[in-house]
C-alpha cells in the first residue's frame, strides 16, 4: 500500500541522512493510522539506535513507551546485544519483568488454545 511504502522510504531517508525521526512518533504521512505492530517495530528501532548513540536515557523513554503500549517481544529485550547497557540500567527490570509476564500470559494462551484441538 502507498501509505507503509512512503513510511518505509520516510525511515529509510531519517537513517541514511544520520537524523533519527522525531521521538515517539514513527516517521508516517499525516494523518496516517500506524498499526501497533509497526509502532512497536519503530519503538524496538529507536530504542536500538539510541543505545548505539550511547542516548541510554532516549533508549529507556522508547522501551517505557513500549512496555505502556503493552509490548511482550521479551526476546528481543533479552537477546538484542545493541541493548546489553540498557539491560544494566537499575529502573529497567521491572519492565523486562512486565515484559516477561505478558509474554508467558501469550504463550499460556497458545498452548490453551492448541490443547482444545
Amino acid at each position: 500500500n502507498s501509505h507503509q511504502h512512503a513510511v518505509g522510504i520516510q525511515w529509510l531517508t531519517s537513517l541514511i541522512d544520520g537524523t533519527p525521526p522525531a521521538v515517539g512518533s514513527p516517521p508516517a504521512p499525516p494523518n496516517m493510522r500506524m498499526p501497533l505492530f509497526m509502532v512497536h517495530f519503530f519503538l524496538e528501532s529507536e530504542a536500538e539506535i539510541a543505545c548505539l548513540l550511547n542516548d541510554l536515557e532516549g533508549a529507556e523513554a522508547a522501551l517505557s513507551r513500549l512496555d505502556a503500549l503493552g509490548a511482550s517481544n521479551v526476546a528481543w529485550l533479552e537477546r538484542c546485544p545493541v541493548l546489553d547497557e540498557l539491560r544494566q540500567r537499575p529502573g529497567i527490570e521491572a519492565i523486562r519483568e512486565r515484559y516477561r509476564e505478558r509474554a508467558a500470559e501469550v504463550v499460556t494462551a497458545f498452548e490453551a488454545s492448541t490443547a482444545t484441538r
